[in-house]
């Protein structure tokens, strides 16, 4: 009867050592399994803005790079809350992948629209200019006078350093296209004398080649 009562003791310390070692067999192959991945929706967007380059931040959200506008960059649709930022900072931002790294731009330095990429709405001409119908052909539409302000449009392309070549304007209902270089920012700066080339003239006995 004793040796009985022992066997049974060594059967059931026999089944707890073999439950103990499944488990662990389990619970190591839980750990090995490979994790689903959440698959995070990604889309091409392009850097926006009314300057020629857009600030880049690392996930600290300190400012780290560049980028011209109308780069083409990748975002991830995914929320971004800045947990650091207080009630006086609402911007927004969005993750971006450039070149194999991945930064924060602020989301309104963001489109889908190629179109949308300039963000210039009004523009002063410095020195007189033609007014042509198209980017592509020499045809005048009209001139138009130093001083005079201009409805930004559209634009034909931009240049590597983020530059406009050509505006898309209305001008007094006249649809046309002008020379980006002969155009600024304000009528204080438009008013101001320039050579051909566009310099400030500084000398008061410089002639006004306009």
């Amino acid at each position: 009867m004793r040796k009985l009562k022992v066997k049974n003791i060594i059967l059931f310390i026999l089944i707890i050592i073999a439950l103990i070692v499944l488990g662990f067999c389990a619970f190591k192959f839980i750990l090995k399994r490979p994790k689903k991945e959440v698959k995070i929706n990604e889309f091409p967007m392009y850097i926006s803005s009314e300057d020629l380059d857009v600030t880049l931040y690392d996930l600290e959200y300190n400012e780290v790079s560049s980028l011209v506008r109308g780069t083409e960059v990748i975002v991830y649709d995914i929320e971004i809350v800045n947990e650091t930022a207080d009630e006086t900072n609402t911007n927004k931002y969005k993750k971006i992948r450039y070149n194999n790294a991945d930064y924060l731009v602020l989301e309104e330095s963001l489109v889908s629209d190629k179109e949308k990429i300039i963000k210039e709405e009004i523009l002063y001409v410095r020195t007189p200019l033609v007014l042509y119908s198209s980017s592509e052909e020499s045809i005048i539409n009209g001139y138009i006078k130093k001083g005079e302000e201009l409805n930004i449009i559209g634009y034909d392309y931009l240049n590597t350093d983020g530059t406009v070549n050509m505006y898309k304007v209305n001008y007094n209902e006249n649809i046309g296209y002008v020379y980006k270089k002969y155009t600024v920012k304000t009528k204080e700066e438009a008013l101001l004398n320039y050579d051909e080339n566009g310099i400030y003239t500084i000398h008061s006995g410089r002639p006004n080649t306009n």
